[in-house]
């Protein structure tokens, strides 16, 4: 019992700990403005954002509610290499937790690129934005 109770502490912390990284709904429109500023020779050419999708806990019986919430978006830059890679790196400083899954770049426009973000944050809820 004791060793139980133990494991169910660390695991406990564990989800604190993931729960303080997730972006909740009404600080997402903090995250898009910082997404979206543009940084000097970027220009954003397209913002989509993608239906939220339910993960499971791991070992889930069927029919319990979904743990998370994948919630997504897509944005497209245009801009020169070296703006890009700026770009990139800013947004990897951001104190935000997104996790890419997509990166495409379009190169047909040179020196004038073009790049395609496929962009993926966890949530507790199922709403995405609260403005």
């Amino acid at each position: 019992l004791a060793a139980q109770e133990a494991r169910l502490a660390e695991l406990s912390d564990e989800l604190k700990r993931l729960e303080r990284s997730l972006i909740p709904p009404e600080r997402m429109n903090q995250v898009l403005k910082n997404i979206v500023q543009g940084t000097g020779g970027i220009r954003v050419v397209g913002f989509k954002t993608l239906s939220p999708q339910a993960v499971a806990l791991p070992d889930a019986a069927e029919g319990t509610p979904p743990g998370f919430y994948r919630h997504g978006f897509e944005i497209t830059v245009s801009g020169r290499y070296s703006d890009l890679v700026a770009y990139l790196e800013r947004l990897e400083a951001l104190p935000w937790r997104l996790n890419w899954s997509e990166a495409t770049l379009d190169a047909g426009a040179r020196p004038l690129l073009t790049l395609t973000l496929t962009v993926h944050t966890l949530s507790l809820e199922e709403a995405w934005l609260r403005v």
